[in-house]
Parts: C-alpha cells; structure tokens; sequence
C-alpha cells in the first residue's frame, strides 16, 4: 500500500527536466524538523506529487520513492535525513497550486497550512484529486 506526498522543489536549479534525464531526484539538504519526521515516513514506492515552486508554482508531474530515508550525505551532523526517488508520469497539464487551494480535501492539509514545508504528507484521496485535474 503507497502512502503519498507532495513535494515541493527546494532547489533553484534542479528543474522536472533534470530530473527526467537523469532519472532520478533526491530529497536532501532539507533542514526542517518537521519535514525530516515526514522524509522518515516515505518507503519505496510512495508517491508523491512533484511540485515547482521555482518554476510557475504547478504540480508536474508524479514521483515514485526508490529508498526509504538514509542519513542526507549534505549533513555532517547526522541529524537530517533524504531520499530518493524517480520520476513516473510527467503531467501534460500541469496544475497549479491556486487550483489545489481550491479544493476543500486541501482546506486543512499541509500543504496550504505550512506552505514553507518542503514535503507533506497527503492522503490519497489528495493526490487522486490532483491527478483528476492534470487529466481534464
């Protein structure tokens, strides 16, 4: 059974076009408590949703966890926690966070509440909802 997430980009440089040539993307460098106990909850093959925020502030496409979370290898302290993951369905509509506000599953999820968490734990109704858009 997946559990599910929505990623936010934290990197100014890692586009969703980078992350499909390489084929994969890797969560690290996050150095927030409350996301490090969210990253500590994704097994392979979660999904999550990734979003842009660097880049018209739209969810693009679907990940796919590959690793559970290990120790970030930015972090010489031990204490912050990544992982990986590898892209699955580029959206050929993208949807936009203002769309995603608008739904009221979203209301009081994360994702609007703490906008600054770089990833949020979703239900799946959640994600379903936002893959129900990109397909219209």
């Amino acid at each position: 059974m997946s559990n599910y997430f929505f990623i936010r980009n934290p990197y100014k440089t890692r586009l969703w076009e980078d992350i499909l040539m390489t084929g994969e993307f890797e969560l690290s460098g996050i150095r927030s408590h409350p996301a490090k106990k969210v990253i500590q909850k994704i097994q392979p093959g979660d999904k999550g949703l990734f979003y842009n925020k660097n880049e018209n502030k739209q969810v693009i496409g679907v990940l796919s966890a590959i690793t559970a979370a290990y120790p970030d290898p930015k972090d010489s302290t031990g204490i912050w926690q990544a992982v990986t993951f590898q892209p699955e369905v580029t959206f050929e509509m993208p949807v936009a966070l203002s769309q995603i506000k608008e739904l009221e599953i979203f209301q009081e999820s994360p994702v609007i509440k703490i906008p600054q968490l770089s990833v949020a734990e979703i239900t799946k109704e959640q994600f379903e909802a936002v893959i129900e858009i990109s397909n219209k």
